[in-house]
């Protein structure tokens, strides 16, 4: 018994994906830079909304169908930064590399999409609000640009937790890993559209690592992308990237983008220690196998809590975010749902009670907790299993070829858990004959998950995004404008030990 404890706990611990620090959320509608400078690109529709008017339900918008993806909808001047300033910023949040080269232009634009099938079978429409950053000076040398779609991290799941809201280069709060991954990427001289996910805002819910619904959201973002552009623009080339929670929507768009359709032609996906393990790790947490407590473990408590609370929002309809809390914990819930940013839902945590029994209904916690920690799931646990399964769906095996990056001191996607991902992705495509979608895996021994600047004493440049992202912007350049690849990585070898190679880590079954 406590072995199976301590493979649990050595699995779930990869939901605390934030250090605990007494921070708070930062500014949430701070309209950030400088007054909007123009240009030699100019958007090819009108960009007249307010911060304040932005994130309104439009009016009189025309009945959602296919041709609706990716329509826009809203358009707000967001700021300009220039390159002192975002160099600037990047220093402080620990990037020390050599591709940052041009200032930037951001628009904050909100376009339509088509949420994740419920279990009715309906397919509700919905809105995503992304900001786009325009380069001062364009990268590729014949004046176009691809276009890169960058996947946020875990940031709360409260509408005002948005990284649209927020200003790029302020520190501090819960947006400083989004930063860390946007500046250099923004000043190389792309032109990058960073979606929220859909549902932060516009009375609708977000859905935490909902394959389906990020999926849609990341590949909308390029049909929004076009509308937003005359022609001449961009190249036609896509990349997404992503860190952490936005890994899973990099790697879930691929598995979707052939099915569902984008705007251009994606040839390559970018991630930094994505959430590509079992997401039966959410279920598993709720077994008092794991013995999890709201005071020692608030962080993955509260993205257990977003994960069930946003799952019944978006699959089983508005209101049904609830149904698997104690009713007299569901306005508490309700509130850390869809108020608190990051750190304030790890601080309110503790108000529901000691541990997940006290605030999950207490059949659907022993339930679902088996379901997590065996990958047995029947009753009420069968729906949430597959639910948890479809979470990571097969990737397109005929698809665009996958970057990883791992830290091999990352404590949050632990070594053995990076491995999980890596053994699913290898799976996927053994299952196919012809497979032709290539993964690369690279391994920075010293690299953690992430740094946040209210964490003090923590060495911010070691984390992930930061150490990687020169070699990730050689890398898209060769599969973008022709540029040389760069020089080989250590692999997964990196991770093995006087014991053998890295296993997965288990359980919940890695499947």
């Amino acid at each position: 018994m406590y072995d199976c404890y301590r493979a649990i706990r050595g699995y779930v611990v990869a939901l605390a994906l934030v250090p605990a620090v007494g921070a708070g959320c930062g500014s949430s509608s701070d309209s950030g830079g400088t007054t909007p400078t123009q240009t030699g690109i100019s958007l090819a529709v009108a960009c007249n909304d307010t911060f304040d008017t932005f994130y309104q339900v439009p009016d009189g918008m025309p009945a959602f169908d296919d041709s609706q993806r990716g329509a826009v909808v809203r358009c707000s001047p967001a700021g300009s930064y220039t390159l002192d300033q975002l160099d600037a910023t990047a220093t402080t949040l620990g990037y020390h590399g050599s591709i940052m080269k041009s200032g930037t232009t951001a628009y904050r634009v909100a376009y339509r999409t088509q949420r994740a099938t419920r279990a009715d079978g309906t397919t509700p429409d919905g809105i995503a609000s992304a900001t786009l950053f325009v380069p001062d000076h364009i990268r590729g040398a014949d004046g176009t640009s691809p276009l890169l779609v960058v996947g946020h991290g875990t940031v709360g799941i409260g509408g005002r937790c948005a990284p649209s809201r927020g200003d790029l280069t302020a520190t501090g709060g819960h947006l400083d890993d989004y930063r860390a991954l946007v500046i250099p990427l923004v000043a190389a001289g792309w032109v990058v559209i960073a979606p929220d996910y859909p549902g932060y805002g516009y009375g609708e819910t977000t859905g935490y690592m909902l394959a389906e619904d990020v999926a849609h959201g990341l590949l909308d973002a390029t049909r929004a992308a076009t509308k937003l552009f005359k022609p001449g623009v961009l190249s036609g080339k896509v990349v997404f990237v992503g860190h952490s929670q936005g890994g899973h929507a990099a790697i879930s768009a691929q598995a979707y983008a052939s099915s569902y359709g984008m705007d251009g032609t994606l040839v390559g996906v970018a991630t930094m220690a994505p959430m590509w393990f079992s997401e039966l790790g959410f279920a598993a947490m709720l077994s008092p196998l794991a013995g999890y407590t709201t005071s020692a473990d608030p962080y993955p408590l509260s993205y257990a809590l977003a994960y069930f609370y946003t799952h019944g929002e978006n699959l089983d309809g508005p209101g049904h975010g609830l149904d698997m809390f104690q009713a007299a914990k569901q306005d508490a819930v309700r509130n850390i749902a869809t108020n608190d940013c990051l750190y304030e839902a790890a601080a309110d945590m503790p108000s529901l009670g000691a541990k997940p029994s006290d605030f999950f209904d207490t059949t659907f916690a022993q339930s679902v907790g088996v379901c997590g920690v065996t990958g047995t799931c029947d009753g009420v646990s069968q729906v949430w299993g597959e639910r948890c399964r479809a979470d990571r769906p097969a990737i397109d095996a005929h698809g665009a070829p996958l970057l990883i990056w791992q830290g091999g001191a990352d404590t949050t996607i632990s070594p053995g858990l990076a491995v999980c991902g890596l053994d699913k992705l290898k799976s996927d495509l053994s299952a196919v004959s012809d497979a032709s979608t290539t993964i690369k895996f690279c391994v920075d021994p010293t690299a953690t998950h992430s740094g946040f600047t209210d964490d003090k004493g923590v060495d911010l440049s070691a984390a992930i995004t930061r150490r990687s992202m020169d070699w990730v912007a050689q890398w898209i350049d060769a599969r973008t404008v022709g540029g040389a690849e760069p020089a080989d990585c250590v692999g997964e070898e990196a991770f093995d030990t006087d014991a053998g190679p890295t296993k997965c880590s288990t359980p919940p079954p890695n499947d």
